[in-house]
C-alpha cells in the first residue's frame, strides 16, 4: 500500500457505529489471516500466536448491547474466521444474550475450562478485576488467536502491577476513543484513533484529532508512536491551542514580514 493511501486510511474517522465495526473488522481480518495454525500455537506464550485487541465506544454498555456488538463483529468477518471463535464474556448476562445471536460456542469467563481453550477466542468486556481469571484462561489456551473486545482497561493504557504484562501482550489493531481534554481553561472534544491497515501493529501510529466544528469534522493535531496517556493528550491539545492563538499567528506573520525586509 502506498504511503499516502495508508495515511489516509489510518486517519479515516468513522461516522457511525457501522463504519467503526467495518474498520475494526478490516484490521482484524488482515491480522487473523496471518495467524499460525492451532497446531503450531500452544499456550499463552506460544510462538507466533496472535493476541489482538479492538476498542470502540458503546453508548449502551448493558449486557444486550455488549452481546450485539460481538455478534455484529463476527457477522462481518469472513465465515471461516468467524466460525472458529469461542465467545468468552466477562458478563454472565451478556453471555446468555449472545447465545441467541450467534451459532458459536458462548461461555462466561469463569466457566472456560478444558476444550474451551482449544480454539480461537473472542473475549468481550474483561475488567481489571478479572485479569487473574483471564491469565488463567490464556495459560490453558491452545488456539491460534485471541481477541480482546473492549477490555475495561483500554482507555487507561494498561493494567497495573503484576498484570501489566498481560495487557501489553495484546496488540491494539483498532481503537476509536472519543475524548475530552481541558487546555487553556476550555474543554475540547476529540478522538484517539488507531487503525492497523496492513502489516504488524508496531508501526501503526496513534492519531489524535480535535473536533474542528459543529458539523462533526475533526482535525489531526498529533501523531504518536505509542498510546497517549492523559499528560500526552493535554500536551498535544495545549500545543495546538497555542499554535492557533491570534497572538502566535501575529508573531508568525510579523516574523515573515521582517524576514522579507532583510
Amino acid at each position: 500500500m502506498q504511503q499516502g493511501k495508508r495515511a489516509a486510511l489510518e486517519a479515516d474517522i468513522p461516522n457511525s457505529r457501522e463504519e467503526a465495526i467495518a474498520q475494526a473488522v478490516e484490521a482484524l481480518a488482515a491480522q487473523l489471516a496471518t495467524a499460525p495454525s492451532s497446531k503450531k500455537a500452544k499456550g499463552f506464550g506460544g510462538a507466533g500466536a496472535k493476541r489482538l485487541a479492538v476498542e470502540m465506544p458503546l453508548a449502551d454498555t448493558g449486557p444486550r448491547a455488549t452481546a450485539q456488538l460481538a455478534a455484529d463483529l463476527l457477522a462481518r468477518l469472513p465465515a471461516e474466521l468467524a466460525g472458529s471463535f469461542t465467545l468468552v464474556f466477562a458478563d454472565v448476562d451478556a453471555a446468555l444474550g449472545a447465545s441467541d445471536l450467534v451459532p458459536n460456542a458462548v461461555l462466561p469467563l469463569d466457566a472456560c475450562e478444558g476444550d474451551a481453550a482449544a480454539g480461537a477466542l473472542l473475549i468481550i468486556g474483561a475488567q481489571a478485576e478479572q485479569a487473574g481469571a483471564l491469565e488463567a484462561l490464556l495459560g490453558r489456551w491452545r488456539g491460534r488467536s485471541a481477541v480482546l473486545l473492549n477490555p475495561g482497561w483500554g482507555g487507561t493504557g494498561g493494567l497495573p502491577g503484576q498484570h501489566a504484562v498481560l495487557a501489553a501482550s495484546f496488540d491494539v489493531v483498532y481503537c476509536f476513543e472519543p475524548i475530552a481534554v481541558r487546555a487553556f481553561l476550555t474543554t475540547t472534544e476529540g478522538v484517539v484513533l488507531r487503525r492497523v491497515a496492513r502489516g504488524g501493529a508496531a508501526g501503526a501510529p496513534w492519531l489524535v484529532f480535535k473536533r474542528a466544528g459543529w458539523d462533526g469534522t475533526h482535525k489531526l493535531i498529533g501523531r504518536l508512536p505509542r498510546r497517549p496517556n492523559a499528560q500526552d493528550l493535554e500536551l498535544v491539545f495545549y500545543n495546538n491551542s497555542a499554535a492557533e492563538s491570534p497572538i502566535t499567528q501575529g508573531i508568525k506573520a510579523f516574523r515573515g514580514l521582517t524576514s522579507k525586509d532583510k
